[in-house]
């Protein structure tokens, strides 16, 4: 587990902030239809005032503000100092606000070259904090960098685009038809069951069920059969997940290695790809767990019993063992998350912000130096570790 380490100073509440030129507070009923659209459904409506709007040539992306929000942009047209209540509370929750705040360009805070938000405000925030050298040894926080320069490299790519080019990285092309995934009628569920014995299929089929539910979803998925917990997504708790990801022809012999074990383990589900292109992604073996102790204690374990066989590789997750075969990942409460791709699942949410952030950077025209400190400082803004991919608590 990975408790956040405070970087935002209780000084932040003495500064003095403006709002920038880069976004106009727009009243919700004022906000054109096409915005609105998009945004039902996905926050509580009698708590949004209405949306932060930015000017054609920012670079950014519409941002809802809440009632309290709000208040403070409209205070600070008129001041520089944070509003008094707000100095007094002092609440690690409003401190992290004004940062994203800031790092959005919707509000200002004075450094020492004047006032700076968006890319330029990463010292005034942070310091050097984020110019410090990672630990490149370790193979998904490499894998994760690559594909940041990667799609830093891509020229005049939309955000969706670019948040599906993050989101599917290191997923193998399909092969030409001359192996087992380009059989006319490959069937994903006999292929990664084929190394079980009779008995096995037996044992697993008195734990294991198959929700009907679920079918042709582009998974397999299985959840306990004593559970009540059904895979899917909890709109006010959080699940921790595991990602397994051996090159494709090893998963059969994986499944056998970790059968026992996640028999008996505290995964109340796990899926894995149904058809070819699921089983080439990075992420194509996915165990559920109710807590990150529960799904960390497990991921150990397999990461010992799996440390000999090649490793695909699952980036933005943080890695468990020494070669990547395991990592670790959660799926943030459906209230909190924006859905783009696959429902907002972690690496989805990542990606996203990942593309908003990259194109702020490539509008801006920063050096990959600058652009790196800009995307950790946002990663770190929205709970994540920008260090080793894991969300902060």
């Amino acid at each position: 587990m990975n408790y956040r380490i405070n970087l935002i100073s209780s000084d932040l509440f003495k500064k003095k902030f403006k709002t920038s030129s880069h976004f106009q507070l727009i009243e919700w009923n004022e906000v054109p239809e096409i915005i609105r659209n998009s945004l039902y459904e996905l926050y509580d409506e009698l708590e949004v005032y209405g949306v932060f709007m930015p000017s054609n040539s920012s670079g950014f992306l519409p941002k809802v503000a809440y009632k309290e929000v709000a208040l403070v942009y409209f205070h600070l047209l008129h001041h520089r100092n944070l509003p008094r209540y707000i100095q007094m509370l002092n609440e690690q929750k409003t401190r992290e606000t004004l940062v994203q705040m800031v790092l959005d360009d919707i509000l200002q805070i004075e450094g020492e070259d004047g006032f700076q938000g968006g890319t330029q405000s990463v010292s005034a925030l942070f310091g050097d904090y984020f110019g410090k050298e990672e630990n490149y040894s370790v193979y998904l926080n490499q894998l994760s960098l690559e594909a940041i320069r990667f799609a830093m490299a891509l020229p005049n790519t939309p955000l969706k685009i670019l948040s599906q080019k993050l989101y599917t990285y290191n997923a193998f092309p399909i092969p030409e038809p001359e192996g087992i995934l380009e059989k006319p009628h490959f069937e994903a569920l006999s292929f990664v069951f084929n190394n079980l014995s009779e008995e096995e299929k037996a044992e697993f089929a008195k734990i294991w069920l198959r929700p009907s539910q679920n079918r042709n979803s582009g998974w397999i998925n299985f959840h306990r059969a004593q559970s009540q917990t059904i895979m899917g997504r909890n709109s006010n708790k959080s699940n921790f997940k595991l990602y397994l990801s051996p090159i494709f022809t090893d998963l059969p012999l994986v499944f056998k290695r970790i059968q026992t074990h996640l028999n008996s383990s505290q995964a109340f589900s796990f899926k894995f790809g149904e058809n070819q292109r699921g089983l080439l992604r990075p992420d194509k073996f996915v165990l559920y767990f109710h807590s990150s102790e529960e799904a960390l204690d497990t991921g150990h374990f397999l990461a010992g019993i799996l440390s000999d066989l090649p490793v695909q590789g699952v980036p933005f997750t943080r890695q468990i063992g020494g070669t990547g075969m395991v990592s670790f990942g959660m799926d943030p409460p459906l209230q909190e998350v924006i859905q783009e791709i696959e429902g907002g699942s972690w690496r989805a949410q990542l990606a996203d912000i990942l593309a908003s952030s990259i194109l702020v950077c490539k509008k801006k025209e920063l050096d990959m130096e600058s652009s790196l400190k800009y995307i950790k400082a946002q990663l770190y803004a929205h709970n994540i570790d920008p260090i080793n991919w894991s969300p902060l608590f």
